[in-house]
C-alpha cells in the first residue's frame, strides 16, 4: 500500500512540470541597515565649532585639524570622545597630502596652542600625524600660571598703592597732630609775650624794648611759620604773610625775635597786638633824629651786650633800645646775622617795596632805606 501512495506522489509532479507552470516570485524583504554609530560628547560638557571631518581627509592646501577639548576636559576629534585631556596622551590623525596648522582648543574653544604648520608629504592611511598634549597642558599651565602671577603683581600694586595712601595719611595725620601742638606751644609763648612787654620811652614815643615775637594776629588767626626756601619765595609772591626765626632756630627767636615779611605787617587783622601798631618810617625818622643821628645814633640804640665787640664800635644802649643784629632773609636765604639789625615799618614805597630801618654795627651807622616786601626783617612797635 505504501509503496502505492509513493508511485502515485511521483507521478503527480512529472505531470506539473511537464505542464511547464510558471512560479510565483517572492518579494524579498528589504535588508535592515543599522546606522553607523560615532560616541557623542556628553551633552553636558560644551564643544567647540564644527571642525574639517578627520575622516573625509581634508585636501591640500593650507588647512587647519582640531582638537577639541569641552568643558569637562574630555578631547574630542570630529565628534568622537578619544579621552581625558591629561599629559601624556598622543593623538593620532590621518591627514590628506598637503599643509596644515594643527590646533588644539580648549575650554569654551579658547585656543591654548596653535602648533607651527605642518608638511603632510603622503596620503590617507600611509601617513600618521602625532600630537603630544603634554606640551598643550604646559602651555595651558603656564598660561594659567602667568595669568595668576599678572593678577597676583597687580593685587601687589594695589596692595602697596594702598599702604602707600594709608601711610600718607598717617603722615598727615602725625604732621597734623604736630602743627596743633606747635599751635599749642606758640599760643602759650604769645600769651607770655605780651604779658611781659617792656617800653622805653623816647621823647613823645613809647617803643617795645624787644622785637616782636608773636605767631598770631590781633584777630587771633595764626601766622604762618614758613621755613623751606621755596615756599617763602612763593608766599611773597602771592602777597602772603609768613614768619620764621633766623635759621629756622628756635634757639635765635629768644633772643632776636622772629622774622616777618611785609605782607605780615601790613595784614588787615593787625600784627601788632592792641594799643600798639608796626613802626612807621616816619617813626623811625623822629627816633633816630631824637639822637641827632650818625654815630650818635648808633651808640644810642645798639645793645651794650651780646654783640660781637669787633664789629659794634663804641655802645652806649642810651636809649635803651638794645638793638641787636638778627639779621635778615630774603627768598634765597639767610644773611647778616651778628652785623646788621633790619627792623620793617608799615610805610610802603610801591607794590614791592617798603621802607626799613637798618642799623650796620661793623660799620657803625644807621638809616632808613628800600628793599623787598619778600624779605624777612624784625619789627618793633609803637604804643598808639
Amino acid at each position: 500500500m505504501m509503496k502505492f501512495l509513493l508511485l502515485f506522489l511521483c507521478f503527480c509532479t512529472n505531470f506539473l512540470v511537464a505542464q511547464d507552470l510558471p512560479v510565483i516570485p517572492v518579494k524579498p524583504k528589504p535588508a535592515t541597515s543599522k546606522p553607523p554609530t560615532t560616541a557623542a560628547p556628553n551633552p553636558k560638557s560644551k564643544r567647540g565649532p564644527a571642525t574639517t571631518p578627520v575622516s573625509n581627509m581634508p585636501v591640500a592646501g593650507m588647512q587647519t585639524v582640531k582638537f577639541i577639548s569641552d568643558a569637562a576636559g574630555d578631547l574630542y576629534i570630529d565628534g568622537e570622545k578619544k579621552g581625558r585631556l591629561q599629559p601624556n596622551i598622543v593623538l593620532r590623525v590621518n591627514l590628506r597630502k598637503g599643509n596644515y596648522l594643527i590646533k588644539v582648543i580648549g575650554a569654551v574653544n579658547k585656543a591654548d596652542e596653535v602648533n607651527e604648520k605642518y608638511a603632510v608629504e603622503e596620503t590617507g592611511n600611509e601617513f600618521l600625524y602625532q600630537i603630544n598634549l603634554q606640551a598643550v597642558i604646559n602651555t595651558r599651565f603656564q598660561a594659567e600660571a602667568k595669568t595668576r602671577e599678572q593678577e597676583a603683581q597687580k593685587e601687589l600694586v594695589r596692595q602697596k598703592e594702598l599702604a602707600r595712601q594709608k601711610e600718607s595719611e598717617l603722615q598727615q595725620e602725625q604732621e597734623r597732630q604736630r602743627q596743633l601742638e606747635r599751635q599749642k606751644e606758640l599760643k602759650l609763648q604769645h600769651e607770655e609775650y605780651l604779658k611781659n612787654i617792656t617800653t622805653i620811652t623816647i621823647g613823645a614815643q613809647v617803643w617795645m624794648q624787644r622785637n616782636l615775637d608773636v605767631a598770631f594776629f590781633r584777630n587771633g588767626d595764626p601766622i604762618p611759620e614758613v621755613r623751606d626756601v621755596d615756599e617763602w619765595k612763593r608766599y611773597g609772591e602771592q602777597g602772603k604773610p609768613c614768619w620764621c626765626y633766623y635759621y629756622n632756630d628756635p634757639a635765635n627767636g629768644k633772643i632776636y625775635g622772629k622774622l616777618y615779611n611785609w605782607y605780615a605787617v601790613n595784614d588787615p587783622r593787625g600784627l601788632a597786638p592792641v594799643g600798639w601798631h608796626v613802626s612807621t618810617d616816619s617813626d623811625w625818622a623822629i627816633f633816630i633824629n631824637y639822637y641827632g643821628g650818625g654815630k650818635n645814633a648808633v651808640a644810642a640804640i645798639q645793645s651794650k651786650t651780646g654783640l660781637d665787640k669787633s664789629k659794634s664800635g663804641n655802645s652806649s644802649n642810651s636809649s635803651g633800645f638794645s638793638g641787636l643784629p638778627g639779621g635778615y632773609r630774603t627768598e634765597i636765604g639767610f644773611f647778616t646775622i651778628g652785623s646788621w639789625g633790619c627792623w620793617w615799618s608799615s610805610t610802603d614805597s610801591d607794590a614791592s617795596n617798603a621802607w626799613y630801618c637798618v642799623l650796620n654795627f661793623k660799620r657803625g651807622s644807621v638809616g632808613r632805606h628800600l628793599d623787598k616786601k619778600i624779605n624777612g626783617f624784625s619789627v618793633r612797635c609803637v604804643r598808639d
